[in-house]
């Protein structure tokens, strides 16, 4: 789940980390690949909670974090997605992938679609897939409070939006769980539900939710 290259210095950027993760299945070259463009507020680690339904539904699943997610190295806020369509061939290589589908969800269309569009060679020939989830839409035409205020940033702040989502997924949601415990209140994912889900048992899935915190405090998303 912790993985990563680097992408070598060009004229527009010096020498990048790239973190990224794959199910555990990956190594079974017989599957096919989808590249799950992540929304904001997320990273690599959502291959968490995708790993059991890869094996279940063979596939294998790559997420990679953008520049300045997870252990990815920040780039400006203009180059992001330039450097996602250098990131993603050079990935793929790494891991000798040839062709995708690619799935997003939220902010990750912005993503999905551009390379869809500026990298086709990667999607299959005869069957071509991408797919967005909850897609995201400019406030302009969602009037969705919450991105209004969000459109009205400066780019500045904007640009660093991810460290605040990092507190709180970080720090804040530990504490809030931590909290609820204390008051006796449950988990509402029972232990037949985590099974199924995300094939590991509710001791583990806390371990692993505690984990992910760690590793988030300790990267840029």
């Amino acid at each position: 789940f912790h993985q990563s290259i680097y992408l070598p210095a060009s004229s527009s950027h010096p020498k990048l980390r790239v973190t990224f993760s794959t199910s555990t299945n990956f190594c079974n070259e017989s599957l096919p690949v989808v590249l799950f463009c992540h929304p904001m507020g997320a990273a690599r680690y959502l291959i968490y909670g995708f790993d059991e339904m890869a094996k279940r539904e063979g596939v294998r699943i790559v997420i990679v974090d953008r520049p300045g997610f997870g252990g990815s190295t920040p780039v400006p806020v203009d180059q992001r997605v330039s450097t996602w369509l250098e990131i993603v061939p050079v990935v793929l290589r790494h891991l000798g992938v040839r062709y995708v589908a690619v799935v997003s969800h939220s902010a990750g269309t912005i993503y999905a679609i551009n390379t869809a569009v500026h990298l086709s060679h990667l999607l299959h020939p005869s069957r071509p897939f991408v797919a967005c989830f909850a897609p995201w839409v400019h406030p302009r035409f969602s009037s969705a409070p919450l991105m209004q205020v969000v459109d009205r940033l400066p780019t500045s702040v904007l640009g660093k939006l991810h460290h605040v989502q990092g507190f709180v997924a970080g720090y804040i949601a530990p504490s809030v769980s931590f909290s609820a415990a204390k008051l006796g209140i449950e988990e509402t994912v029972d232990e037949e539900t985590c099974q199924r889900t995300f094939g590991q048992s509710r001791e583990v899935r806390r371990e692993v939710e505690r984990l992910h915190g760690v590793w988030q405090r300790g990267e840029d998303t």
